[in-house]
């Protein structure tokens, strides 16, 4: 990758926000589905969703590919790296912004994982992510694609998998 581009992308994310060396972009090149594996050119670690915005302005502008990665902890394949492109993880979007007991609902942002919900309701034993979905609404900007973000609309995420909430 261009050393402008990464200059770029460091001006967005800070120092600690960029991966760029073989030998920590490694830990990138697959999920939790071994079995597939492609290096990243690099890695973005963006805190906020303005980062996040302003990194796929330049991916845009570059013809860059990129796929958003949470823990990378799936089996799917989601978070494989495509070729030629970087990793957007989104691990540093880790709050929790609200926990709606009366609606059973969550809002977070996409670095949070389930645990970390079901530590934050647990004490009230209204909702559990371990025994049953638990209600997490994933903020998300309005132009996300919607095959693999929400599209601005709220997702109900569990154990059991990805639903739309209504």
């Amino acid at each position: 990758m261009e050393a402008r581009i990464l200059a770029e992308f460091q001006a967005i994310v800070g120092g600690r926000g960029l991966i760029s060396s073989p030998e920590e972009l490694h830990t990138y090149e697959c999920d939790g589905l071994t079995n597939f594996r492609v290096m990243p050119r690099a890695v973005l670690l963006p805190n906020s969703t303005d980062q996040v915005q302003a990194i796929v302005r330049i991916c845009q502008r570059e013809r860059i590919p990129f796929v958003a990665r949470g823990s990378g902890t799936g089996l799917s394949g989601g978070a494989l790296p495509v070729e030629n492109g970087i990793v957007i993880s989104l691990a540093r979007m880790n709050r929790i912004l609200d926990v709606d007991f009366p609606n059973a609902r969550v809002v977070v942002e996409p670095g949070v994982i389930n645990l970390d919900v079901t530590g934050r309701v647990s004490p009230q034993k209204r909702l559990c992510g371990l025994s049953r979905p638990a209600l997490v609404r994933h903020r998300t900007a309005p132009h996300e694609s919607p095959m693999r973000h929400s599209n601005g609309k709220s997702h109900l995420h569990g154990p059991s998998g990805l639903r739309l909430l209504q």
